[in-house]
């Protein structure tokens, strides 16, 4: 069995954090809690000794990364398989240790991090769960049906850290002291291989800053209210994130950009501005040259000023401030303008109006959002109608085969290989592969080259040009022919960065586009299949027919020639003739249309083959072996979604409209790109090889939407409306499914209960056949009798046979709508896209777009 201990860092604790700490000591297997107060906390202390937990006192070296270090190395040194690192805000859910201690004994003893999902109760929102191909990051969408979900990064509170992860990724990195600490350690462990999940079931309630949020004319922003000195750690760790990691991993450059937002937001809605953007600045310094460890020690003057801010504050708010994980100092800044220069009002005029263009490219989604939720059957949902004991298996791919006719599967393979429609379905599948491989050429690095002469013909006004020189005008020959001819080979690069995931998400969208279209080629090969067996029994029921008819033929002459010559005698009236002779008649005709049947039907089958409707006129009569009732497999709502190709379509193309929302929702960000060239330039062929016709530039390309914010969000509502006809159809889908299968089984049912009493009537006409004749042998009944007791025992028979040609083709409905040995987890070819890192599936089409 998992043990699974945990560790609670403290920072001046309050009696409710204490109390907290106290009640988690019989929820794990042994509970380790650190004092990180600078000075021993005997208030603490004495309560938890009385509550028999264990207490160790740090002091604040090395800060947060240094009370995990020493809790970690003392629970591992304990024996402890696991531990769940918390901080006093946590606020754990009652299962969180049941939960947390069977996904750990499901990953045995290898390395890993394990997290719950956070809720931030200041926004009142999920923070996004993340993951990264190393290059950007993108949203990973929760599947609510998952244990564990692979991602890119967690939070410190409530992760919980194996021992065999402890020991492949080492200690937390103490130079960081605080801020960006897990966040270094989950790049530690993208580049070790140690994989990192979330536990969808599993909500953490936390704190994330003091956060506020502010109007800003039609925009809302919202602060986080840190101190100065926690602004210099979150500044200088994130560049040093991006100096240690941003070569092996250039998602690591990320946390720079949240550090010119918090930039944003201090200048346009935070107190203390001037400090602030003055302790990012030094953060800034420091991390690009490698100054790290804690405050005292790198600043001194900027650590005693924190100091006295923390001194300032009053002891009741002091408690207040300390209880939480991070204190927030603020002090008002005064906005008397005309204390200040011009220069500097100048200069702050200038920020504010660039910090408001690029706040403007930050287009809002907010209001917009999808309004059809997706149908999720429960396993009872055809309960009445399966019945109680379906534990059957589902019908093999190969289910043809079961009937034993060898001409069936050999018309099998002819319209496999042979059908428009399949052919069509592959020319489809084709396209959207070129589709995506035309798309991803035109991500990440692309390149051009080019090289142009042209022959111009320059402007001559009179071929001079007045020069001032010493206030006189001089005549100067601008050139000495009109006529040039410029040349140029230049060379270029593009990098597209994708910062939030828009290339990623279009590729998720032509990715599930692409398994779409393979999964409707799947869907036109199960649609053949059924109608070609379909009419493959029709027509061995319209021969079976035929033989009955031939057999009432003959009955039907006797009959006729019986009535004829007792008529000829004077023993009968004319009237049983004319009757038995118009009964004849009518049966040429039903032999007639019979016949009709079995061309036409035979004619459809050569048309399904692909090699032209006489195909079918070759055939002989079907030899149909006797199946099995088709088993009824158990849960079979559920797992009819991964079994019909028909639903998994309709999914596959809801999760390309959702992923079509995020590439959207990208564009709502400013896009960064790095653009870079390189050549040769001049005014003549002959002078393009020299030094001076060398050119060249790069840098990045920034784009802001700024006046695209109308056009944008009309935009995500489009694809928002798109997803909301997606899902309807997948809802449509879903219903048509299972009601193809009530609807078969129902039939079914009714056709077996006319078969016994068929097979009764056909026992009751079978014994009056016997008493007509014995009748007739003893010489007290006639001929006649005889042979109209065979004609209505050939009618019952004729009867049964259409019931039993009817429960076939019910059997085979059945197949078509159980998905006909259809198992999307053996589609052949590459890996449809859920199955692809960060995937939508059905429970992401469940997720919070639908809140």
């Amino acid at each position: 069995m998992t043990t699974l201990g945990a560790l609670i860092v403290l920072f001046h604790p309050s009696d409710e954090q204490l109390a907290r700490a106290v009640a988690m000591r019989h929820l794990c297997d042994r509970l380790l809690v650190v004092d990180n107060s600078p000075q021993p906390d005997l208030r603490a202390a004495s309560l938890l000794k009385e509550a028999g937990v264990a207490l160790l006192h740090h002091g604040n070296r090395h800060g947060i990364a240094g009370a995990f270090n020493g809790g970690l190395q003392v629970l591992f040194e304990q024996g402890v398989d696991a531990v769940a690192l918390f901080d006093q805000d946590s606020e754990t859910p009652a299962d969180y240790f049941t939960v947390m201690r069977e996904r750990c004994a499901s990953l045995g003893g290898h390395a890993y991090l394990l997290g719950p999902r956070i809720f931030d109760e200041n926004d009142q929102r999920f923070l996004p769960e993340l993951a990264t191909s190393g290059l950007a990051v993108e949203r990973l969408s929760v599947r609510a049906d998952a244990a564990l979900q692979r991602c890119a990064f967690l939070i410190s509170s409530g992760c919980v850290i194996s021992r065999d992860a402890f020991a492949r990724l080492g200690r937390f990195d103490e130079a960081l002291f605080i801020d960006h600490v897990d966040t270094e350690y989950c790049l530690r462990a993208l580049l070790r291989d140690v994989p990192l999940y979330v536990v969808p079931q599993l909500v953490l309630s936390h704190r994330i800053g003091a956060r506020r949020r502010h109007k800003l004319g039609a925009f809302e922003m919202t602060t986080m209210n840190h101190p100065g000195f926690r602004r210099y750690y979150s500044a200088r760790n994130a560049m040093q994130l991006a100096l240690q990691y941003g070569l092996r991993l250039p998602v690591a450059v990320v946390p720079n950009l949240l550090t010119l937002w918090q930039i944003v937001q201090i200048v346009l809605a935070e107190q203390d501005k001037l400090a602030k953007l003055n302790a990012i600045a030094l953060g800034l310094w420091d991390g690009l040259f490698g100054h790290m460890g804690p405050l005292e020690k790198t600043r001194p003057r900027l650590a005693a000023k924190a100091a006295r801010a923390r001194t300032a504050i009053a002891p009741a708010q002091r408690r207040r401030c300390v209880a939480s994980a991070a204190p927030f100092l603020m002090r008002r800044e005064t906005h008397d303008m005309t204390q200040r220069s011009k220069s500097l009002f100048l200069t702050r005029t200038t920020l504010l109006v660039l910090i408001a263009a690029a706040l403007n490219g930050c287009v809002s989604d907010a209001g917009l959002h999808t309004n059809v939720e997706p149908l999720k059957p429960s396993a009872d949902s055809l309960a009445r109608t399966v019945g109680p004991g379906a534990n059957g298996a589902w019908p093999a791919p190969d289910w043809v085969k079961r009937y034993n006719d060898p001409q069936l599967n050999e018309l099998a393979a002819e319209a496999l290989a042979n059908n428009p429609d399949l052919q069509i379905a592959k020319a489809r599948v084709g396209g959207a592969q070129a589709q995506l491989e035309q798309f991803a050429s035109l991500t990440g690095l692309t390149g051009t080259a080019v090289a142009s002469v042209s022959k111009t013909r320059l402007p001559q006004p009179d071929n001079v040009a007045d020069v001032s020189v010493g206030g006189q005008q001089i005549p100067v020959q601008l050139f000495n022919d009109s006529t040039v001819s410029p040349s140029a080979v230049i060379a270029g690069l593009s990098y597209q960065l994708d910062l939030w995931g828009k290339n990623a998400a279009l590729t998720r969208s032509l990715l599930s586009t692409r398994d779409a279209a393979r999964i409707d080629a799947e869907q036109a090969r199960l649609t053949l299949t059924v109608a070609l067996v379909t009419l493959y029994c029709e027509l061995d029921r319209a021969f079976a027919m035929q033989e009955i008819l031939l057999q009432k033929q003959q009955a039907a002459d006797h009959v006729d020639a019986v009535l004829r010559e007792r008529g000829a005698r004077g023993i009968d009236n004319a009237y049983d003739a004319a009757d038995a002779s118009l009964k004849r008649s009518r049966l040429a005709s039903q032999q007639a249309l019979n016949d009709e049947r079995i061309q036409l039907t035979e004619l459809q089958i050569g048309v399904l083959t692909g090699r032209g409707p006489e195909r079918g006129l070759s055939l002989h009569r079907p030899r149909l072996a006797a199946t099995a009732d088709t088993p009824l497999p158990a849960q079979l709502p559920v797992d009819l979604l991964g079994r019909r190709p028909d639903i998994v379509a309709a999914r596959l193309r809801a999760e390309a409209a959702l992923a079509n929302t995020d590439a959207t929702r990208a564009q709502f960000y400013p896009d960064v790109n790095l653009v870079a060239f390189a050549g040769l330039t001049a005014l003549t062929p002959a002078a393009l090889f020299s030094r001076a016709a060398l050119t060249g530039s790069v840098g990045p390309a920034i784009s802001l939407p700024i006046f695209d914010r109308t056009r944008l969000r009309a935009q995500l509502g489009g694809d928002y409306a798109n997803v909301d006809a997606a899902v309807g159809l997948y809802n449509k889908t879903i219903d048509q499914a299972l009601g193809e299968v009530a609807q078969q089984l129902t039939s079914l049912r009714t056709v077996d209960t006319l078969a016994l009493e068929q097979t009764r009537a056909v026992d009751a006409a079978a014994r009056i056949v016997k008493i007509a004749e014995e009748r007739h042998r003893r010489g007290i009944g006639m001929q006649k009798d005889v042979t109209l007791a065979d004609l209505s025992l050939l009618d019952e028979r004729a009867q049964q046979v259409d019931l039993q040609g009817r429960r076939r083709l019910l059997q085979v409905a059945l197949v078509g709508a159980l998905g006909g040995g259809f198992d999307e987890r053996n589609v052949a070819g590459a890996p449809i896209a859920h199955s692809q890192p960060a995937f939508f599936s059905h429970a992401r089409i469940m997720d919070t777009h639908f809140d």
